[in-house]
Formats: C-alpha cells, sequence, structure tokens
C-alpha cells in the first residue's frame, strides 16, 4: 500500500519529466537519436555536472551558462570535459572544450559525437 508520500514523490517525477520535456524542445530530435535517449543523456549530463560543479541537479537546465549560471572556474570547466570524456566515452579537443560554454552545446556535442 502507498502512502502518501510515495505519491507525492511520483507526482515530483512526472513534474521533472514534464519539465525535462520542455527544456529539450529547442533541440533537433531528428537530427539526433530519440527523445527518451536524448533525455536519458541530459539527466546523465546533469549528474555530471552536479558532481563535477557541485550544485543542485535542480538549477540546472538546458540554457545554463557554466561560468555564469553555474559558478564554474577554468579548473572546473576542465575537469567537466575531463568527466565527460570519460562518462561518455569520446574526445573533446581543446578548441571544442572552449565552445562549450552552456549545458545546451555540452548536450548537442556529445550526441553529435555519439552519433
Amino acid at each position: 500500500m502507498r502512502d502518501d508520500s510515495d505519491n507525492e514523490e511520483l507526482d515530483n517525477q512526472e513534474l521533472d519529466n514534464e519539465e525535462l520535456d520542455n527544456q529539450l524542445q529547442g533541440i533537433d530530435e531528428e537530427k539526433y537519436y530519440g527523445k527518451l535517449e536524448q533525455s536519458e543523456i541530459f539527466s546523465k549530463l546533469k549528474m555530471i555536472i552536479v558532481e563535477q560543479l557541485d550544485v543542485d541537479y535542480n538549477d540546472i537546465d538546458i540554457s545554463s551558462n557554466f561560468a555564469y549560471d553555474l559558478d564554474a572556474d577554468s579548473l572546473d570547466a576542465v575537469e567537466l570535459i575531463m568527466a565527460l570524456e570519460e562518462a561518455f566515452g569520446i574526445q573533446i579537443s581543446d578548441e571544442d572544450a572552449e565552445k562549450i560554454q552552456t549545458v545546451e552545446q555540452a548536450l548537442k556535442y556529445i550526441l553529435d559525437k555519439l552519433n
């Protein structure tokens, strides 16, 4: 038997999924995998950002700028890029790393590399 806290947790999870859908609307879904896989990668990306930058999961959205919104300094940026390379099994050149300033840019880059 579920109690009220279980129902509240499910409601919050549904809100998180709805919020995620809203944030991902601006990305061309046909070009990239599918919505489900894309949202899974976005969630994984957010978890890596949480771990690397010590920020709250809910403070990260698709338009978050690593430096301005998430207070990442240059060392944080290097460590984040290294964590992304390891987590997704990709290589990010120094030139490309400098261009990745937002969560959306990181997500698009990862999706392009995995495609």
